[in-house]
Formats: structure tokens, sequence, C-alpha cells
């Protein structure tokens, strides 16, 4: 009961209120729901800027706590605490606005910065020589993995149902997904509308793999090369 609250959505939203045993549920304008934030606005803006500012406290702490620069000592710190801070469930919420974007690739970029020896190196220069990819590549990434475990049958998810077949084979691959035709910028932002070019641009090679280890990773091999 306690961790109930209503979000209301909508500008013509009748603001009901619900009850649960007898009692009024507390509305709110944000939530956390497993781990996510959540707003009535539909946007995803107040957990952008949680995860980036949890991920800088965690980088802060990680320097302060090895003397060492060396990136055989950093990386593999960064890689298991820190990263999976700024891409757990990137698939719900990733960012769209160019502010965000950059507020969440900053966390990366200051800790490239840090390593030993890369501080005066472009940022591309710094990924290129730790094997890192930018975040907006690797979110790109896993909205792909997601999308190859729905059309393949490979997740017990209705999202599936979100995403429409071309039935026809004139034009790209067998997988092809019609093009969303939302007008809402929110809307036009969420997984299942913003994955329908980045996986239609797929060759079919890559598309009709059904293995989903093995489609991951010819997916990263063409990802590096493009």
């Amino acid at each position: 009961m306690k961790k109930c609250v209503v979000l209301h959505y909508g500008n013509h939203n009748p603001n009901a209120v619900y009850y649960l045993d007898g009692t009024a549920l507390p509305v709110a304008s944000s939530t956390r729901d497993l781990g996510i934030m959540l707003t009535n606005t539909g946007t995803f803006r107040e957990h952008s800027e949680y995860v980036t500012a949890k991920a800088r406290r965690l980088t802060g702490m990680m320097l302060r706590t090895f003397q060492s620069r060396d990136r055989n000592v950093l990386l593999p710190v960064y890689k298991s605490l820190i990263r999976p801070v700024l891409e757990y469930a990137t698939v719900i919420w990733s960012p769209y606005h160019k502010c965000d974007i950059k507020e969440v690739e900053s966390v990366q970029r200051y800790f490239t910065k840090r390593i030993h020896g890369l501080g005066h190196l472009p940022y591309a220069d710094r990924l290129s020589c730790l094997q890192l990819s930018t975040l907006e590549n690797r979110r790109l990434y896993f909205d792909l993995l997601m999308c190859h475990k729905l059309l393949h049958g490979l997740l017990d998810c209705h999202c599936r149902d979100q995403l429409h077949l071309r039935h026809s084979n004139t034009r790209g691959h067998a997988y092809t997904l019609i093009p969303c035709t939302s007008t809402l910028d929110v809307r036009f932002h969420f997984f299942s509308e913003r994955v329908v070019n980045s996986w239609n641009s797929l060759p079919s090679d890559i598309v009709d793999v059904a293995d989903h280890d093995r489609f991951k990773r010819v997916l990263r091999q063409y990802l590096r090369a493009h």
C-alpha cells in the first residue's frame, strides 16, 4: 500500500481517484518502478539525470580509491560497476534529447580522460585505444538485440505486437518493419518506433540469423564497420 502511487497521463486525463482496500492512493508526478524513474509526462529526462549523477559519483569514488590510472586497473572497474548503471534498461528509457545524450556520454568522456596517456587525445581516439564504443552506439546495439529477440520469438512479451512486419518482399529483407506514423514526440522515440529504421537498414544476412548469440557477434562486427 505504501509503495503504490498514481500517475495521471495526458492533458485530458480526468484524474480519477483510485482506491486500494478503501484508502485513496496518493497521486505523484514521478515514481521509481523496477529501477526506472517514471514521470507523468511520459519522458525519461528525470531518470537520465538520475543515472548520470549516480555514475558520476561512482566514477569519483573509483578515482579516489585507486591511485593508479593504468587502463588495466580502471577499465575493468568501469565496465563492471559504472557503465552498467548508465545502460540498465536503456531499451525503455534511451535518451533522445541532444542535451540528455551529451550528459550521459559525459561520464564516459570524463573517465577516458583520466586514463594515463590518453588525456590529450580526442574522445574518438580515446575510445579506439580502449576498444570502447560510445554509449549512444551501445544503446543502439541493445535496441537491435531486443528487436531480434522479439521478431524471432525468443521472448514471450506483448511488445512483439508493437512491431509490424511489412508483408512484402519487394523492398528490404524478410523482417522489414513498417515505419511509425506517430506525430507525438514522446511516442516517436519509444523503442517500438525508434528501432524501425535502424533495424530495416541491417543486411538480410544479419537479421535472418536466428541464433541470438551468433546474431550478437555478427551485429557487433557490422556496427564496428559502420
